[in-house]
């Protein structure tokens, strides 16, 4: 029998599901308090990136475009592309003295914790608090969110897991017609973007599919809400993806030495990968020997197929749309995680850029978590509390014997642990129902104890490794010490680069060392007396008995002009050498030359886009709030 999303039951205490969702956090993310820094595929990048992020933001660059002292001092046009809002928010935290390694870690824990409040309030609208939960918790415990943090490092993708469930609920909102709901959705669209443009574009089809569930007898004003709401919010990340399109062809982001590199035929998996428990560190390889987890979670694969179940028990309604959406769109994204969908793959241009078709269980993680709360909401809780319990352990030893692994073997014998513990005290209470979701969600948390426990993983099988990185090598001298990369690959190197230094395994992390800082200009015949460099500025002033030339430490990138100051002032014309060094022609005589870094047409009328989006949300926003503070009349 279905349950009233409505019920008020008394043992559905928002105190428990507070516990719960913070508790499923730390289950997540205690090797986060630690004071190490393990290794991943892209967080010590990350750590860079908010360093010269911040340098950026002080020296008055807004929006961010160009970090300063990376690759050597000659710097990347890093923020042309990629997502920046969790380096605002690195930059805010940074402000309370914390420390950048401390910043990204604390908003990985933020992104975890909100993510499943955010998940837990647009569930609360479908099914009853106690199943909301659930899926609440499982959103945060789902293995791809963890794979994201301790395995590729990557706190974009992770705080793009909050504004998921936000843009659900906008959607809702405004194709209900409710009060702020465009204006929600404009705002959470948004937010979306600027997290992680990659998870963006992966739940575009998805949203709009439930977009389309949501619209009532009155689709026509609701679509044209959704429509408002959606441009809205383009509108505003427009800053951020329309110079990145557009200006794309200027750095390597799409040649073999970028996205491309990776060839996503290599990546597809096998449906076993779905549910083996192989957890490792490395990466994801042609083929199946891949060293990372590909899966989707045996609890939550008991969620996926008991949501089958509980749509067909669902009256229509709330639930059963939603559960319907995340049926559909989970099958969706497994069938785009194997080789059987190449052909789509090939079709769409676009998903070249997505590299990897494993990262759609991204969305798998949202749809599974809807439909494991909709089966404890629709099916009787006990039956499914008792699968809960036996998955892990069945699974995990199956791949045990099946490979004669013997940490398989040891996983699978705590989870049967843990299995019988918590099927004991559901029996010694009665077997109540006030119990079902909350031992739910500690089954979920122990199946996934034994993947973060990365400090036990490190200590055993000797991976991750601890790297050895401080709040003083991010310091600007200490990073232009290396050929400091941004990315795995060098996908924003500008495009004037012909010859790119090889990769040194030795200059990933930490600079090398007794490394000499790079020099600032190469030149003959001509007399430095000062320069001055800032992240968006490079000054000299020279003397010269004759013309000369002068190689900068400065990568040549669009949007860098030059000009004389002074007595004789013009725009100097520039060049670059084969390593993308500017090349200037300099004049005889003592000279102050000035390079600024300016917006090209892209970049202004984005931003002057983004701005006038920003103008309207806010005058918007001041209405809608006079509005709520008018007494109603009596």
């Amino acid at each position: 029998m279905t349950r009233d999303p409505e019920e008020e039951n008394s043992f559905y205490k928002p105190r428990w599901i507070v516990i719960a969702i913070l508790g499923a956090t730390l289950v997540v993310a205690w090797p986060l308090f630690l004071p190490w820094v393990y290794d991943t595929h892209d967080g010590h990048y990350a750590f860079y990136n908010a360093a010269q992020f911040d340098l950026a933001l002080r020296d008055g660059q807004l929006p961010v475009r160009w970090l300063p002292d990376l690759f050597g001092g000659r710097g990347l046009p890093h923020f042309v592309y990629y997502h920046p809002l969790v380096f605002y928010l690195t930059s805010v935290l940074n402000l309370t003295g914390m420390g950048f390694i401390a910043s990204v870690k604390t908003l990985y824990v933020l992104s975890l914790a909100l993510s499943g409040f955010a998940m837990y309030r647009w569930l609360r609208r479908v099914v009853v608090a106690g199943a909301a939960a659930v899926g609440a918790v499982a959103y945060v415990l789902a293995p791809f969110r963890v794979l994201e943090i301790h395995v590729k490092g990557d706190p974009p993708a992770a705080l793009a897991f909050v504004f998921v469930p936000l843009v659900l609920i906008a959607i809702r909102r405004a194709a209900r017609g409710d009060r702020g709901g465009v204006l929600a959705l404009a705002l959470a669209s948004a937010g979306l973007v600027l997290s992680h443009s990659v998870t963006a574009f992966l739940l575009l089809a998805p949203l709009l599919l439930y977009a389309a569930f949501e619209l009532d007898r009155h689709a026509f004003s609701g679509g044209l809400r959704l429509l408002a709401g959606g441009s809205i919010g383009a509108m505003l990340s427009a800053f951020f993806w329309l110079p990145a399109m557009a200006e794309k062809s200027l750095v390597h982001v799409d040649s073999p030495l970028g996205i491309l590199f990776f060839d996503f035929r290599e990546h597809f998996v096998e449906p076993w990968q779905w549910l083996s428990p192989l957890w490792g560190y490395h990466g994801s390889f042609a083929g199946t020997p891949d060293d990372m987890s590909f899966q989707i979670g045996p609890i939550h694969a008991v969620g996926l197929i008991a949501g089958i179940l509980a749509w067909r028990t669902l009256k229509p309604g709330a639930a059963r749309r939603a559960t319907g959406w995340a049926l559909i769109v989970v099958a969706g994204a497994l069938l785009g995680t194997l080789a059987l969908s190449r052909p789509v793959w090939e079709l769409v241009g676009p998903l070249r850029f997505v590299q990897y078709p494993w990262r759609l269980l991204s969305v798998v993680a949202v749809g599974s978590s809807v439909t494991l709360a909709a089966a404890l909401a629709a099916l009787p809780g006990r039956r499914l509390l008792a699968v809960g319990a036996a998955a892990p352990p069945v699974v995990t030893l199956a791949f045990a014997l099946a490979t004669c692994n013997r940490w398989y073997g040891m996983t699978a014998a705590a989870y049967a642990v843990a299995g019988i513990l918590v099927w004991l005290v559901y029996r010694a209470r009665g077997r109540p129902r006030s119990l079902e979701a909350p031992l739910m969600c500690v089954l979920m948390a122990a199946a996934a104890l034994p993947w973060t426990a990365v400090p036990l993983h490190a200590a055993f099988k000797g991976e991750p490794a601890l790297v050895e990185i401080s709040e003083a090598d991010l310091a600007p001298e200490r990073v232009r010490l290396g050929v400091r990369r941004t990315t795995a690959r060098d996908d924003y190197l500008p495009r004037s680069v012909e010859r790119i230094p090889p990769r040194d395994p030795d200059q990933e992390y930490l600079p090398p060392v007794g490394a000499l800082p790079p020099s600032d200009i190469v030149a003959e015949g001509i007399r430095v007396l000062e320069i001055r460099r800032s992240s968006g500025r490079f000054d000299l002033t020279y003397s010269a008995a004759t013309p000369a030339r002068a190689t900068l430490n400065l990568h040549d990138f669009p949007g860098w002009r030059a000009w004389i100051v002074g007595d004789a002032p013009g725009e100097l014309d520039h060049e670059h050498d084969d390593e993308g060094r500017i090349v200037l022609s300099l004049p005889e005589g003592k000279h102050r030359v000035q390079l600024r870094f300016e917006r090209t047409a892209p970049r202004i009328w984005s931003e002057g886009l983004s701005l006038v989006a920003m103008a309207a949300v806010l005058v918007w926003g001041l209405v809608l709030w006079v509005r709520t503070r008018r007494p109603a009349p009596r």
